[in-house]
């Protein structure tokens, strides 16, 4: 096994430098710069994919016109995780609670 496919298992096993560090034996610093000279790049603990983009909650957001304040009070309010409350935040933001509601009788 090579450098670089040692230090690819370690990063998709770990979502912390700190983790890898200490399973090593080795500073957090030594694990950044083996994996920036194996052209590895280490996705932070705090991005998620939402809409096939890889970022953080308040970027996503600002990406559909939302506050991220509205996103973290979500989250915190329900107990839910980020990509769930940018979720209902987006929906409300495309359909308000007090839009009127459409209502449709079947015949």
């Amino acid at each position: 096994m090579s450098k670089r496919d040692f230090l690819a298992d370690l990063n998709s096993r770990h979502t912390k430098i700190t983790s890898m560090a200490a399973e090593l034996g080795v500073t957090h610093i030594a694990v950044t710069r083996a994996m920036s000279a194996a052209g590895i790049k280490h996705q932070h603990a705090r991005h998620f994919e939402y809409c096939g983009i890889v970022d953080c909650a308040t970027n996503h957001a600002r990406r559909h016109g939302v506050d991220p304040w509205r996103v973290f009070r979500l989250r915190d309010k329900h107990g839910i995780t980020a990509y769930q409350a940018l979720d209902l935040a987006v929906l409300d933001h495309i359909w308000p609670a007090n839009c009127p509601k459409v209502t449709s009788a079947v015949v």
